[in-house]
């Protein structure tokens, strides 16, 4: 059996705005997998005037090194951003940085839990799609 890991996700506001964290367990859960991993739950569990949490369990199917781990926590920015789709220049612009670099802290626990702060907006984020519900007269 393959176990489970937690991550709970700490975004700070006005950093990070409720749509870009409802924007990052929707793209999860629309794609069904975390870093290739087996997504079991994504949530966006509380919203404080400081911080908005947003939770993730997904099955461990390989071992998790430094550098995925890095990665992965990494790519949670990417898609807060709505750069996940993006031209790989964009997406890389912000893969590229260092966790550090990115004011990305975390504490891993023995029991496979994860807490992961982001404390600063990512260093490029995509432009807003227009409301779907504009009429336009020609």
């Amino acid at each position: 059996m393959n176990p489970l890991a937690t991550w709970h996700l700490m975004f700070q506001k006005p950093a990070f705005e409720s749509a870009q964290l409802r924007h990052v367990v929707d793209s999860l859960k629309a794609a069904g997998n975390f870093g290739g991993f087996p997504l079991q739950s994504a949530t966006y569990t509380r919203d404080t005037a400081d911080l908005g949490y947003v939770d993730l369990t997904f099955k461990i199917t390989n071992p998790i090194t430094q550098d995925v781990f890095a990665d992965m926590a990494k790519y949670l920015m990417v898609v807060a951003a709505g750069l996940e789709k993006a031209p790989l220049p964009l997406y890389f612009a912000i893969m590229q940085h260092s966790l550090n670099e990115l004011s990305i802290d975390y504490h891993i626990y023995d029991s496979k839990n994860v807490d992961i702060y982001y404390w600063q907006a990512p260093p490029i984020i995509a432009a807003p799609e227009p409301p779907k519900n504009d009429l336009r007269f020609r």
